[in-house]
């Protein structure tokens, strides 16, 4: 199921039903529903990944090793070996952080940097403002040494969630007028659509209900005045945002790639209760207009709630106005990138490249060199093989480098960037770079995109290489970043710290 078929199929539902009604112990459960993360992205790409993980052998299911021993081995060992940046609950903080270790994506002084959330604290502290990093672990890769002190909360999430699924929860007041309508109204006029049974959003509420008092606890100890959350849109998120709320503190998602116009987690709320939903932000930091501008479509009505900044991707302005930061790559891109050729960064979605495009890469002529990033899914590392045996012999296509290096530090340097629909997209127009989408998937996300000529959208080979050879004839100018970022937080830091200039 597309996502414009998604959102149309929710939009309806909330004309015809009082969706914004629905309560659990008096708590609006709309967006537990809503967001529903198989639907964020398209049902079919994941059946074509679990196909192809299948088709390569890999195991659905995980032993004890995986599920419990490893995890505890690898959580305590990131603790030892990185002693020195474990942090603590004592002591009263000024601003709160719930990151994710897959955003330690760069090396800075010899420790991996978070390329979210520590752009920002770098300015706090320069400001004298105490923060405190929460650092999850969903895929179980703990990266270290850690730039800055944070806590690794994966183990205490895990274990609430194996409470959940064994605990006696107390009676709750359910009120769900027309539900039953609305699944009898769903398998008569869309049949492939299913909408969460009553139990099932039962289980959801009081998972995501121990994780608000999980922070709630920790918000309580060290009393934050606002807090910063990297992607809400999942259970732990809006266990976050619930806890925000109940502290009275503002909660602000932090972007963290493509949202749009399709996203059912940020656009196109229909109905909203007079006080906005406990269960989203307050604050929608937004890397751009266009998702500036997604928010404020739905949210006229609620704006003392949930309301859009744009802030910019605080790593991007670090990157461009930081020249230490670049300077340890800059041999290996000159070693890599020739200048005299067009130069085409691939950036792959996990999924397998298209056969044609393949084809593409295997027949071009020598004036084009491709730098493909491979993704770095883990559950699927014979994809990533195939990937890498299908090209080796090429001598005009690079992997193993490019996938190791920064993405910035490509971006900086190439003329053009292909993929199915990563938001990458984004990033290269920041510096200057256009894009070609090569899935139909991609195409639906980035309509807007393509509307205005900074992506183009293709099918096959011949028009894969009419586009490139019409780069020569297009500009496109770099975006000026003009501390969007510090703007923003400056903005923040005298709107809710007691005594900020």
């Amino acid at each position: 199921m597309y996502p414009s078929l998604y959102i149309n199929i929710i939009n309806k539902i909330e004309e015809r039903f009082p969706v914004d009604e629905w309560t659990i112990d008096g708590i609006n459960i709309w967006p537990l529903i809503r967001i529903n993360e198989r639907h964020i992205f398209n049902d079919s790409i994941h059946l074509e990944i679990e196909s192809k993980i299948s088709a390569s052998k890999l195991k659905k299911g995980r032993s004890i090793h995986q599920k419990l021993i490893k995890p505890i081995f690898n959580h305590f060992a990131a603790k030892f070996f990185d002693c020195c940046s474990n942090d603590s609950f004592k002591g009263k903080k000024d601003i709160l952080f719930v990151s994710n270790t897959n955003l330690r994506r760069i090396l800075i002084s010899r420790k991996w940097y978070d390329v979210f959330c520590d752009p920002l604290v770098d300015y706090l502290e320069i400001e004298e403002k105490k923060c405190l990093i929460l650092e999850r672990t969903p895929l179980n890769n703990y990266i270290y040494p850690r730039y800055r002190k944070s806590i690794y909360i994966q183990l205490l999430l895990e274990r609430i969630s194996l409470k959940n699924k064994f605990s006696r929860h107390p009676k709750t007041v359910i009120l769900l007028e027309k539900y039953d309508e609305v699944t009898n109204y769903i398998k008569r006029e869309i049949p492939d659509f299913k909408l969460i049974d009553v139990n099932g959003l039962l289980k959801k509420y009081y998972l995501v209900r121990l994780y608000k008092n999980f922070f709630i606890n920790i918000i309580n100890e060290v009393q934050p005045k606002i807090g910063f959350f990297v992607s809400f849109y999942g259970l732990v998120g809006m266990g976050f945002n619930w806890a925000c709320r109940e502290a009275c503190i503002p909660s602000v998602d932090l972007q963290h790639g493509l949202q749009g116009d399709y996203h059912s987690a940020y656009s196109s709320w229909k109905k909203i209760p007079q006080k906005g939903y406990s269960l989203l932000p307050n604050i929608f930091w937004c890397w751009g207009d266009n998702e500036y501008a997604t928010i404020n479509k739905w949210n006229a009505l609620v704006k003392e709630f949930h309301y859009p900044i744009v802030g910019g991707n605080p790593f991007i302005e670090k990157w461009k106005n930081d020249k230490a930061i670049k300077a340890p790559y800059k041999s290996t891109l000159e070693r890599l990138l020739d200048t005299n050729i067009i130069k085409i960064l691939i950036t792959d979605q996990g999924i397998g490249l298209p056969a044609w495009f393949v084809k593409s890469i295997l027949n071009s002529s020598n004036d084009i060199k491709w730098y493909l990033r491979l993704h770095p899914r883990p559950k699927i590392p014979s994809l990533n093989d195939v990937i890498t045996n299908t090209f080796g012999e090429c001598e005009n296509v690079e992997i193993e480098e490019t996938t190791k290096l920064p993405l910035f530090s490509l971006l900086d340097k190439i003329d053009l960037h292909i993929t199915q629909w990563s938001s990458t997209v984004i990033e290269a127009l920041e510096f200057g770079v256009p894009s070609i989408i090569i899935h139909e998937f991609g195409e639906e996300l980035f309509k807007k995109y393509i509307q205005t000529g900074d992506v183009s959208y293709v099918s096959n080979q011949k028009e894969l290489f009419f586009e490139i050879m019409n780069l020569k004839k297009r500009i496109f100018k770099k975006q000026n970043y003009k501390q969007k970022s510090k703007r923003a937080l400056q903005a923040l830091v005298r709107n809710y710290l007691p005594g900020a200039v």
